[in-house]
């Protein structure tokens, strides 16, 4: 997946792209990611600003999707939305570092060499940010019952309520006995 701007072709006054790529694009440009592989369930879709500062490029905008995913309490599948603010700078490489080159990642700065910026790994870089790391189907989401396993979201199972943590059971008998 590409998404390349020519440097040179950027007028003063910036431009404006409204991103539209289908599942199938997108879902190939997320490919190459280690790890879980990600499952797009809908079109990709934002708006970009870019524009000039002198030699750097300013590129701020939001990018949205939504993604195939499972919820980490009871296990069903849901369409968790993504929606991520953009802001990148880029700065022209000039050959020998600066001290601002080298802070440049803490500064939310990208160095870029030639003539052209390729937005496809910040967008993807956003993308994957924006994933939470807790999935939840919904906040209020019961999950699965210990015992059974039968989804709380669905129903009460018949199973007795423990209440405490069950590695601190001999804790609590060792109080039973001594206020006795």
């Amino acid at each position: 997946m590409s998404l390349k701007l020519r440097v040179m072709d950027l007028p003063p006054e910036g431009i404006e792209i409204a991103l539209e790529m289908t599942r199938e694009q997108a879902q190939a440009g997320l490919a190459d990611l280690a790890g879980e592989p990600l499952t797009l369930a809908a079109a990709l879709e934002g708006n970009l600003r870019v524009e000039k500062a002198g030699a750097r490029i300013l590129i701020k905008g939001r990018v949205r999707c939504a993604f195939q995913a499972v919820c980490a309490r009871c296990l069903e599948e849901f369409i968790l939305p993504v929606e991520e603010e953009i802001m990148v700078v880029f700065t022209p490489f000039t050959g020998e570092p600066t001290q601002e080159e080298l802070e440049a990642e803490a500064l939310n700065l990208e160095i870029f060499t030639g003539d052209e910026i390729d937005l496809w790994p910040f967008i993807k870089e956003h993308l994957v940010l924006g994933w939470p790391i807790k999935t939840l189907c919904r906040e209020d989401c019961q999950g699965l019952c210990p015992v059974c396993g039968r989804n709380r979201n669905q129903g009460q199972c018949q199973c007795p309520t423990q209440s405490g943590h069950p590695g601190l059971a001999a804790l609590k008998d060792l109080r039973d006995k001594l206020t006795n």
